[in-house]
């Protein structure tokens, strides 16, 4: 069994990237968000350097400085630069590290993602600097976010990455399903993202500044709008047994607000 086990995570987190990350969105917009999640008893807040060119993480770190750090489990990211280059060689991922754990103001992660592997990345370099990372109390648990065949090496091979970050909106559900099930199945914990983003309708008039991100990730990534109730497909998500923490991101504090409700019924239902 994972020993980032999934009640340290709770049983949903907080995606600090996007437009939370944009110097288009205000900075103490974001905090007032991320102290909302806190105060609606989210505990797992995840990040990295790519998002806003380290913005993400400096945003999140001002927070963590006024929180109770040891309530709360943070991850952040690897192999994708502040820049957005793909870096995989060890000098690199642990230097990435250590400007991170900087901005989040922290001595450690709980969690550390590495982001975009391929095949070729693996090496055993890079096992001995993600060693040398835990043993030197920088990161607690290891992770990866990747596609099918990067989960499928990793079960087979890896037993040292715990954390699994996948896509489990409709769109990769029908292909992710029997990873997640693998993943389960070998005691690593499943943290599924895109759950919820097939409910925001892409197109609205509005000048605000998240908005607009948004409609330019729809248009980028080709997806498709299903006209939902975005609190009962939350309440599938946080249902489903193949997903150990359902990861969402808002810029509106009364969803933050709306979620506690929907876990409050998960906590009651159980």
């Amino acid at each position: 069994m994972s020993s980032a086990n999934s009640s340290q995570l709770g049983k949903m987190g907080f995606g600090v990237a996007g437009p939370l990350a944009s110097r288009f969105f205000p900075a103490a917009k974001t905090e007032q968000l991320i102290e909302t999640a806190i105060d609606c008893g989210i505990r797992f807040f995840d990040t990295g350097p790519s998002y806003g060119g380290g913005e993400a993480e400096r945003r999140l770190g001002i927070v963590l400085v006024r929180a109770q750090r040891n309530k709360l489990f943070i991850t952040t990211k690897a192999g994708v630069t502040e820049d957005g280059q793909r870096n995989f060689t060890p000098n690199s991922l642990y230097e990435s590290l250590l400007r991170s754990l900087g901005r989040l103001q922290l001595e450690y992660v709980d969690g550390l993602f590495l982001h975009g592997l391929t095949r070729s990345d693996f090496s055993d370099e890079l096992l001995h600097v993600l060693e040398r990372m835990k043993s030197e109390g920088l990161v607690r648990a290891l992770g990866v976010v990747g596609r099918k065949w990067v989960m499928e090496l990793i079960f087979e091979q890896y037993p040292q990455f715990e954390l699994i970050m996948l896509q489990m909106g409709p769109k990769h559900l029908p292909e992710n399903m029997t990873v997640a099930n693998c993943a389960k199945q070998a005691g690593r914990t499943v943290i599924g993202i895109e759950m919820l983003a097939h409910t925001r309708k892409p197109f609205r008039w509005s000048l605000n500044p998240a908005d607009l991100w948004y409609m330019a990730r729809y248009l980028r990534r080709g997806g498709t709008y299903r006209k939902q109730d975005t609190m009962e497909v939350l309440r599938r998500s946080l249902a489903n047994p193949q997903v150990d923490v359902v990861l969402t991101s808002s810029t509106k504090p009364g969803h933050v607000q709306d979620w506690q409700s929907c876990l409050d019924e998960c906590a009651n239902a159980s």
